[in-house]
């Protein structure tokens, strides 16, 4: 994925929440679980930085919820 992609998912994600602190926040949280969980269980889900891959993730969450409505 290239840096001008991912920096455009993050801008829709930040831009289309209600709250941008807690948004953020959460996916920090998140990356920063991954994280934890893949160094204490010694498998690694992706070549991908942990908060890399939460965006990722939550753009994708948030497409499936627009695609449901």
């Amino acid at each position: 994925m290239e840096k001008s992609e991912l920096l455009k998912i993050g801008e829709n994600i930040i831009k289309n929440s209600e709250n941008k602190y807690r948004t953020t926040v959460k996916l920090a949280q998140q990356a920063k679980i991954t994280k934890l969980e893949d160094l204490y269980t010694s498998k690694f889900n992706s070549s991908l930085k942990p908060l890399i891959n939460e965006i990722i993730i939550y753009d994708k969450k948030l497409n499936e919820m627009k695609n449901k409505k």
